[in-house]
């Protein structure tokens, strides 16, 4: 069954719910336009994209998370929309050398919910019609035209979330720490070769409610390949302080102190002789040999008891 709306609607919505749940979490704002022509056809891609810590980091602040962002990279997204069968097939969200360097931060009590969190408990219903609501501003200056069908566009939406499919490849978490007046600091480093994201419910076809979100969502996450690795490094080359105003770089850079691709390169402020420092090369420390399977179920409804997040761990060797 093909996508049955109009034209205008189908790159409306496309452009929309990129903007939405992508484009706030990229450094350089998104220009959708060339994009969303691209997934028009089925296909789309992005390279070399900077991640906005200011962003990331605001969201760690509302869940009072221990960690703040320091740097953030991707080297590739890619995005297959299946137009003839969107209702059938999977949209697959592929990201590709995914880099972020954190460190710790003092945890301070507040009583926000995350923003990312809140973004997802938004109701289908609720995003059709902002969506519908939105002006279009295509080159053709196509007239928007009343689409009284929102109840059953909202569905679409709903069924087309649900089937939306996310992989992580070659995915790299750094945590880096440097104690006050010290000439060295440590990082514990996360590899992770593959995950993958999606949502249990996929291939329900029934029990859609469109003005409200279900009292549970219920997520699986796949991870395989991990490997854990410690390195001590020169505080001189650590990762930039957030706070620091200085312009942004023109070329997306992570912490001289972090290249995961190479096993050690001198940074050039460290070609002086420094016998107190002495650098080391990442050391593997663990790994999983298998596939480890997260089940999520995340409550959406602040009324019912029980913890807003419960997990379920399964390992496969």
């Amino acid at each position: 069954m093909p996508w049955p709306f109009s034209e205008s609607i189908k790159k409306r919505a496309c452009r929309y719910l990129l903007q939405r749940y992508l484009g706030h979490f990229l450094q350089e704002k998104l220009s959708l336009e060339q994009l969303s022509l691209d997934l028009y056809q089925g296909t789309g891609s992005l390279a070399q994209v900077p991640l906005d810590k200011w962003c990331l980091n605001e969201i760690l602040e509302s869940a009072d998370a221990p960690l703040e962002v320091t740097e953030g990279f991707i080297q590739s997204i890619s995005l297959s929309v299946p137009w003839g069968s969107l209702l059938q097939e999977n949209c697959a969200l592929e990201v590709k050398g995914l880099e972020m360097v954190f460190r710790p931060r003092p945890r301070l009590a507040t009583g926000s919910e995350p923003m990312y969190w809140s973004s997802f408990m938004t109701s289908s219903m609720q995003l059709a019609k902002e969506c519908l609501s939105q002006k279009l501003t295509d080159e053709q200056g196509e007239a928007s035209q009343p689409f009284e069908g929102l109840e059953k566009f909202a569905e679409t939406i709903e069924t087309v979330l649900r089937r939306v499919k996310v992989t992580f490849i070659d995915t790299v978490l750094r945590i880096e720490h440097v104690p006050e007046n010290s000439k060295t600091g440590t990082a514990l480093e996360i590899r992770i070769e593959r995950t993958v994201y999606c949502d249990e419910a996929a291939d329900e076809a029934s029990g859609i409610n469109v003005h409200q979100p279900t009292a549970f969502a219920h997520k699986l996450l796949q991870l395989s390949g991990v490997s854990l690795f410690w390195e001590e490094f020169s505080a001189s080359a650590k990762s930039s302080p957030v706070c620091s105003t200085a312009p942004a770089e023109t070329e997306p850079k992570l912490s001289p102190s972090w290249n995961p691709k190479i096993v050690y390169e001198p940074h050039p402020q460290l070609t002086r002789s420094l016998p107190e420092v002495a650098p080391s090369d990442p050391v593997q420390i663990g790994g999983l040999i298998g596939r480890l399977e997260l089940s999520l179920t995340l409550k959406q409804n602040e009324v019912l008891p029980g913890a807003k997040v419960s997990v379920c761990f399964i390992f496969y060797s």
